[in-house]
């Protein structure tokens, strides 16, 4: 049983979903509401032409310095719970930090910020304060101490961060 959208008006309406009303608990014209996992995928798909790809936000987790020095990262997989909305734990995207329970399906979350195409996902990978964050938790996963880290990110500017970060990405491509 579940909670679905109404779409339409009063008289000439209908569920989202189109499930036979027996198998509804309650109808909802509000977003918020709604529990329905066919419902929420129709919702997302519509409110977008594009299919946007967003980042994890725990993508440092699934983060690995190879021999060459580039960032390799482990392909995104969503562990299931109970929860009713989503149904997937740990499933926040950048974008979206604050509002967990925003779905967004499983093939459309990656923790590779290569692969992001959502705009407000690499709006925020752009901010000064984010490749600090990014390439400080590298470096120190990769061996170096504290001290020598702080000395290089913190006295470098917006573009020598980028230039690191591209370089550990994409390597000589750059």
């Amino acid at each position: 049983m579940s909670v679905c959208k109404w779409k339409g008006t009063k008289r000439n309406g209908g569920i989202l979903c189109e499930k036979p009303i027996t198998e509804v608990v309650s109808v909802t014209t509000d977003d918020s509401v709604i529990t329905c996992k066919e419902c929420l995928l129709l919702i997302t798909s519509k409110k977008t032409t594009a299919r946007q790809t967003h980042l994890n936000t725990d993508f440092l987790s699934f983060a690995n310095l190879g021999e060459d020095g580039l960032l390799n990262f482990e392909k995104y997989k969503a562990i299931r719970d109970n929860r009713n909305k989503t149904g997937f734990k740990d499933s926040h995207i950048v974008c979206r930090s604050e509002s967990p329970n925003y779905f967004v399906p499983e093939n459309r979350i990656t923790n590779d910020p290569k692969e992001v195409s959502c705009l407000h996902c690499l709006k925020m990978w752009g901010r000064k304060d984010t490749k600090k964050f990014v390439l400080t938790g590298v470096l120190l996963e990769a061996g170096l101490p504290m001290k020598q880290i702080k000395q290089k990110v913190n006295h470098a500017s917006n573009a020598e961060l980028e230039r690191m970060l591209n370089k550990m990405l994409y390597g000589d491509k750059v």
